[in-house]
């Protein structure tokens, strides 16, 4: 079926201003946006690129590690030796950790309600392991719990009931008290 004449030219006489039509081809597209938060980091990290988390508990927390160890964790690294089940195309993916303090050999893990108890949100989906994503986590959190201090690295576990929060397990964050409880569970060696 023909599109009338009048129909086209109303299309084509549209114009579009310059600068809206760069903004518009600037738009990445949902795989280039997922593929983005890894490309130039020097080590893996993520959390804080383009906002990504940002705001989320465990930037918090790892924020407020960094404070009190007067260090910049590296965010989401990953070792070559902490690796998961292997994909459908045969490899290995590196399981990254929440933060890596390298002049301490430290590694801090936020653990939210969802690797401690059922969470549906969480874990309905099916893994390439051929298990669901909640047993996949607990797996790859013990497998996190073994193979750090193997390698001679410190692994400092934090979870939501070690700082202040509500019975859902949501942070409060007042952070006089979340640092006093961080303090706590680095103990006296790692303090500054």
């Amino acid at each position: 079926m023909a599109r009338s004449s009048s129909t086209d030219s109303h299309v084509s006489s549209l114009t579009i201003p310059r600068r809206t039509r760069s903004l518009i081809s600037r738009i990445p597209s949902p795989y280039e946006r997922s593929r983005a938060k890894f490309r130039g980091c020097s080590h893996g990290a993520r959390s804080t690129l383009a906002g990504v988390r940002r705001d989320s508990d465990e930037a918090y927390v790892i924020d407020l590690c960094d404070e009190l160890l007067a260090e910049r964790a590296r965010r989401q690294h990953r070792f070559d030796w902490l690796v998961g089940d292997a994909g459908r195309d045969g490899r290995c993916r590196q399981l990254p950790v929440d933060a890596y303090y390298e002049r301490r050999a430290l590694v801090v893990e936020y653990r939210e309600r969802q690797h401690d108890e059922a969470v549906p949100f969480f874990d309905r989906r099916q893994t390439v392991s051929g298990v669901g994503r909640g047993v996949q986590r607990r797996l790859y959190d013990l497998r996190r719990e073994e193979e750090i201090p193997r390698h001679g690295l410190r692994l400092v576990i934090v979870r939501p009931r070690d700082l202040a929060c509500d019975g859902r397990q949501r942070l409060r964050r007042t952070r006089a008290e979340d640092l006093a409880a961080l303090t706590a569970l680095f103990g006296a060696s790692d303090a500054p």
